[in-house]
């Protein structure tokens, strides 16, 4: 009997997981995360453990029909609880790596990017999609001293590239592509030459 109820519960952790990254419950307005938040657990039978206070702690000499009963429930409810926090901590964890990441010396620049540019898409899927120039500027704020030059060059030009394509410039400026007569890769880029 334990057996198949913990292999339902599983069945629903797994179906409003994927409820939760499918419809981004963890929007900026409360209130609509909750309305979400209530729908699924509703649709789940879970909307009783949100609602409804735990039963109180049955005494040691209770019967063991009633522990077992406790039991079930306390982990229901514990498993709407942790499912509302984890949506939150993940959001405030992604977003500390985020603003914590800074491209160490001798990392290639390709590597650093992809994993800048997931913690931006991990962001998007929580409903907490950064303006295209937000992500760029931390990027290339985050840079190693050794792409100081591109940088500068960049941020002159106010060239308003998407991050796959700051991805490409930075490849090619990591491989060193000789410049004509002293142009900036930057340059020859926006022109259109390379």
């Amino acid at each position: 009997m334990q057996k198949m109820v913990a292999a339902a519960q599983n069945t629903n952790n797994t179906t409003i997981k994927s409820i939760l990254q499918l419809k981004k419950l963890t929007g900026p307005i409360f209130t609509n995360w909750y309305r979400n938040l209530r729908i699924i657990l509703r649709s789940e039978e879970e909307l009783a453990h949100l609602e409804q206070p735990l039963i109180p702690l049955p005494l040691l000499v209770a019967p063991q029909a009633v522990r077992d009963t406790y039991e079930v429930l306390y982990d229901a409810q514990n498993e709407v609880a942790c499912l509302m926090l984890g949506t939150k901590q993940e959001l405030f964890e992604i977003v500390k790596a985020f603003h914590a990441c800074k491209q160490k010396y001798g990392q290639s620049v390709s590597v650093y990017i992809l994993k800048m540019k997931g913690y931006l898409d991990t962001l998007e899927r929580l409903g907490y999609a950064m303006p295209k120039e937000l992500g760029v500027s931390l990027i290339l704020n985050s840079l190693n001293k050794d792409n100081d030059q591109f940088v500068q060059n960049y941020n002159m030009h106010s060239m308003g590239k998407s991050i796959v394509e700051l991805h490409v410039m930075l490849k090619l400026h990591e491989k060193g592509i000789p410049k004509k007569a002293g142009t900036p890769v930057v340059l020859e880029i926006q022109e259109g030459k390379i």
